[in-house]
């Protein structure tokens, strides 16, 4: 856990393994396990990727499963 801004949070995460999905949740990409509709889901618990950053969370999922997969 870290106290501050999300902002600040993001911009010191690695952008190509964390991704905001939302205004609450920052997501490591390792660990996503099941995308369906809207919903991520990550160890069992499901987050809900906002409408306006859903193209962008697939992109930045797949890039990275491509990178991985090297």
């Amino acid at each position: 856990m870290v106290k501050g801004a999300m902002k600040e949070a993001e911009d010191k995460l690695d952008t190509n393994i964390f991704f905001r999905c939302n205004r609450c949740y920052l997501v490591n990409l390792d660990y996503v396990e099941d995308f369906h509709g809207s919903d991520v889901t990550i160890a069992g618990d499901v987050i809900q990727v906002s409408r306006s950053r859903k193209k962008a969370f697939l992109d930045a999922l797949n890039n990275y499963m491509n990178e991985a997969g090297r």
